[in-house]
């Protein structure tokens, strides 16, 4: 056909200052805890020690004096504009009853700050329970116990979120483990027993699936092992696992957690499981490998003084490997570097001291964008680790070229694109648009499906061949003759939107990346 318009994009390069890191639902991560009490039950919206976390109209929240007045801090992330937090959220004065509706509304007074600030939830339910390792007395076992509900009150609690939590599934981007033990999912800190299959299936069948969440627990033996007692569970999709305890690609003695770290298996010949059940031990690590792309991983290492104090410092090349394999979507940066920013931490080392090259990445096997490390007259850049992670964790993309041609009342549009990031896009949704001279959406209709816009082969973690996507779809021509725009757009559930990793594509309008000029005259 002779009406078929064609643009070849230009990658965004090193010289460019705009790049991709606030892109929305992917990223680095900051971390928060909140202890929810009985604060500011309904009754008490007039009461005047209270009343200051209203404005005049009432309604909406003075977001400072609400946060001095729970005892918390600005998380990093609110102030740097990383777009995820995970959030610690303990209920310790309800341990053996049902969540006050005074304590479910400060909870919601937390998930509308993180609105305000555009900043989307990891949702961790905890209790409190302390890091004393087995509890292997009656001592122990009654610090354990004090710290923990049981799988009865677990329920109702979840029953009672499922209720509450859609009107700010806007907000969350998923589920964290949870109400097991410290939060962690981690059954050494859990007493009395609870049937982790139980809460697993009411977290996700409750909560996760009619809003549209994944769910993720501590280790992938815990994952395994679910699967194992419920094979064909229909829901098994959108479980991933979260590692709190990151320590890159590598298999130095004693550097690991619990089994997970590379060509580490197990400590114990057959592994005891949460509910009692024994199996063989398999890879872990690879375990992770094989199924990391298809739910959004998340992670942390831990903390500064730990790592430090033990000498586990691990290096960027190492995590990077880690992140890429396993395919990560977000990571703290809390942890190693915010958490202690005057001393000496393993992020703030990779940032002065290490540098990240082609060379080292395709040694690696690790995907990325050529573009970045170099300028805009194809000069290298030096790059370090914790940039490369910023920019390559979850999505990075790229259109590669974009087509549009007229066919009778309807535009025929036409986009092609790569991921070079870690991980495919999750909770987004994609689409083309007409906008006019002003910018201004004529019309727009959903098209592609970014869930599924991996960087590489989701079967083989070590392939390096880049994939190319295309998304396709027809829009109705404007009734006015005159100059329109073609503009493909990605936005999350806050309508937070997604820019391409390309200099010659305008980000516009709040949120449209403008492919190419539309002559209707």
């Amino acid at each position: 056909m002779d009406n078929i318009n064609t643009v070849y994009h230009k990658p965004l390069t090193a010289s460019d200052d705009r790049h991709i890191a606030a892109n929305p639902d992917r990223g680095y991560r900051s971390e928060i805890v909140l202890s929810i009490h009985e604060k500011c039950p309904p009754e008490k919206k007039n009461d005047p020690d209270w009343r200051p976390i209203y404005l005049e109209d009432g309604k909406n929240l003075n977001h400072q004096k609400l946060l001095r007045l729970l005892g918390i801090y600005l998380p990093v992330s609110m102030k740097t504009k990383d777009k995820l937090i995970i959030a610690y959220v303990g209920f310790p004065d309800y341990r053996r009853s049902d969540i006050s509706e005074g304590a479910l509304e400060i909870l919601g007074m937390f998930f509308e700050l993180c609105r305000a600030y555009r900043v989307k939830v990891l949702f961790r339910c905890a209790y409190g329970a302390p890091h004393i390792g087995w509890y292997d007395s009656e001592e122990s076992r009654k610090k354990v116990e004090a710290g923990c509900a049981d799988e009865a009150t677990m329920l109702r609690h979840i029953e009672q979120l499922a209720e509450f939590l859609p009107k700010y599934a806007d907000v969350i981007h998923k589920m964290s483990s949870g109400f097991i033990g410290n939060g962690e999912y981690t059954y050494c800190y859990q007493y009395p027993p609870v049937n982790f299959d139980t809460i697993i299936k009411a977290v996700v069948e409750k909560i996760c699936v009619p809003n549209g969440w994944y769910y993720s627990v501590r280790l992938p033996e815990y994952k395994y092992e679910f699967l194992q007692h419920e094979p064909d569970y229909k829901y098994a999709d959108i479980i991933g696992v979260n590692n709190d305890a990151i320590f890159g690609e590598q298999d130095r003695p004693d550097w690991e957690s619990g089994g997970f770290q590379l060509n580490n298996k197990h400590s114990r010949e057959r592994y005891v499981g949460s509910n009692g059940s024994y199996y063989d031990p398999i890879d872990w690590w690879q375990y992770c490998c094989d199924t990391g792309a298809y739910t959004p991983q998340s992670g942390e290492m831990f903390v500064n003084f730990n790592l430090m104090r033990t000498k586990r410092v691990p290096i960027g090349i190492e995590v990077i490997t880690e992140l890429a394999h396993h395919r990560y979507t977000t990571m703290s940066n809390w942890h190693t570097l915010y958490e202690c920013p005057n001393t000496d931490n393993v992020m703030k080392g990779w940032i002065e001291n290490e540098v990240v090259t082609p060379e080292l990445l395709n040694e690696k096997g690790i995907i990325y964008d050529p573009a970045w490390f170099v300028d805009d007259e194809g000069e290298r850049v030096k790059r370090n680790p914790y940039d490369f992670i910023r920019d390559h964790l979850g999505y990075k993309l790229q259109a590669i070229s974009s087509t549009y041609s007229l066919i009778k009342d309807k535009i025929k549009a036409e986009i092609e694109l790569q991921n070079f990031g870690f991980a495919a896009a999750f909770y987004l949704k994609s689409g083309f648009a007409i906008l006019d001279e002003n910018f201004k959406v004529v019309s727009e209709v959903f098209a592609g499906e970014p869930e599924k816009w991996y960087s590489h082969d989701p079967e083989n973690y070590l392939s390096t061949e880049v994939l190319k996507h295309t998304v396709s779809a027809e829009l109705p021509i404007p009734d006015k003759k005159g100059e329109y725009y073609l503009a493909f757009f990605m936005r999350n559930t806050m309508n937070d939107y997604a820019a391409f990793s390309n200099s010659d594509i305008p980000f516009k309008n709040e949120g449209y990346n403008v492919l190419q000029k539309i002559d209707l005259r």
